[in-house]
């Protein structure tokens, strides 16, 4: 693929792309380990004691709800994602790289609309001061991973259609 100069990033994009990366990929692994620590607490109370804890898969199910939403943004991240082949292959292969980065614009803004619905969905919880079952926590910092998710998705995809060498940056990170 030919690129030209203003397909170059600036070296403040992959920066930022790398740091929101670092970050994800921290939290997502503090949260899986969240998820492994509780269980197997509640499994050593269950045969040590004969009692688990009470909590601890409920707290494992919203840790479960962070590693998947953050590991939407990673596989974007990585270039993992499911990607649309089809128009690659029914079109000229010299319409390649317009293709790649109208699905990156198209992607974005598929990734805004669901973050503002996820927003409002966010603001329904905080405005209830909706709570858990089991583990009474206030929901809505736990759901507040979708948007985050969505947000970080949207950045992502417009850096890749702005700067498509990022799109290599992030398969080398």
């Amino acid at each position: 693929m030919q690129q030209d100069s203003t397909d170059a990033a600036p070296r403040w994009a992959a920066r930022a792309l790398d740091g929101l990366h670092r970050l994800e990929s921290g939290v997502a692994l503090l949260a899986f380990v969240g998820i492994a620590g509780a269980l197997f607490l509640d499994l050593l109370g269950r045969e040590l004691v004969g009692k688990g804890i009470f909590t601890a898969q409920r707290f494992a199910v919203y840790c479960m709800v962070v590693v998947a939403f953050l590991g939407f943004a990673l596989a974007i991240s990585w270039r993992a994602h499911l990607g649309i082949e089809v128009a690659a292959r029914l079109t000229p292969a010299g319409w390649n790289r317009a293709m790649e980065r109208l699905s990156d614009v198209v992607a974005a803004a598929g990734c805004l609309f669901l973050a503002y619905w996820s927003w409002r969905f966010v603001a329904g919880s905080f405005a209830d001061q909706a709570r858990g079952q089991g583990l009474e926590i206030l929901l809505w910092p736990v759901q507040s991973v979708l948007v985050w998710c969505f947000v970080s998705s949207a950045l992502r995809f417009a850096a890749f259609a702005r700067w498509p060498a990022l799109r290599h940056h992030a398969l080398q990170s």
